[in-house]
């Protein structure tokens, strides 16, 4: 992303394989533009009248440019900005609109509800959890992200609320609230709720708990019930007996059962 002194704005770009780049004008600073327009002309019709015949403008505000935070994916990709004192996101979608945008700074941990948007909270340490997949790290999976708001984490889709802004935010955008969850590019997703571990769909819906649980990979995962793991596919079906186990976990594409001081790794074999 960079300014254009030829367009005199704010481009956008993607590029291939080949290094060629495609610019697009930047969503976010043609809402700038027209927001600034409207205000002017506000200010112009407010101050029609007056003694001179001339018009006092306050400025807007200022344009802070959100960068990508990472490439699109299913659809969409977010941009924000952490500078100015402010944690505004912007989700886009790949045609270069605008979905919706806030500044989650200004969410309040609430118990059930996930947040709470409020203008007199504000905190820094609110922040959100990317995912590594294919070579490249994703804050969000579509129109979804995960938030870590106070001390737990809460799934949003801003497609549940579009052309949600600043003004106009609230939870309606939230799926799910769990001490963690964690986004891929499978199927369910991993969480956990207290000391159990399991997994959710992509609406948020809870699939299957256990003892433990990883993340899955290609379709399958390990659990443990009863201090035994076992190999699971999307069926949440008990595949493989992989013997006691203290924990389960994945480490990329391998597979993780510790047992006292010894971790055994297995891979899949198609």
């Amino acid at each position: 992303m960079g300014y254009s002194y030829g367009t005199g704005s704010y481009q956008i770009g993607e590029v291939d394989a080949a290094g060629n780049i495609e610019w697009h004008e930047d969503p976010l600073y043609t809402r700038y533009l027209e927001r600034a327009e409207e205000e002017y002309r506000r200010a112009v019709e407010e101050a029609a009248g007056g003694e001179d015949g001339f018009a006092n403008i306050a400025g807007t505000d200022s344009y802070y440019t959100r960068l990508p935070l990472s490439t699109v994916n299913h659809g969409y990709y977010v941009a924000g900005t952490f500078e100015y004192d402010a944690g505004w996101i912007t989700m886009c979608t790949d045609t270069y609109e605008i979905l919706g945008e806030c500044d989650f700074y200004h969410a309040e941990p609430d118990a059930e509800k996930g947040f709470v948007y409020s203008e007199d909270y504000w905190d820094e340490e609110n922040g959100f959890r990317s995912f590594y997949h294919d070579g490249a790290y994703f804050y969000n999976y579509g129109s979804n992200m995960v938030w870590t708001v106070g001390e737990r984490d809460v799934l949003v889709d801003f497609a549940l609320y579009p052309g949600m802004d600043t003004e106009t935010a609230d939870n309606r955008i939230v799926k799910a609230v769990y001490d963690r969850i964690y986004m891929s590019d499978e199927n369910y997703w991993l969480v956990q709720d207290g000391e159990s571990w399991g997994y959710i769909d992509h609406d948020g819906q809870e699939a299957a708990m256990f003892e433990d649980a990883s993340g899955f990979c290609h379709g399958y995962a390990l659990v443990r019930e009863e201090g035994t793991a076992y190999l699971i596919d999307e069926t949440f079906e008990k595949l493989q007996d992989l013997g006691e186990a203290d924990s389960v976990s994945t480490i990329g594409e391998l597979f993780v059962v510790t047992r006292g001081d010894t971790k055994y790794f297995y891979r899949l074999v198609q």
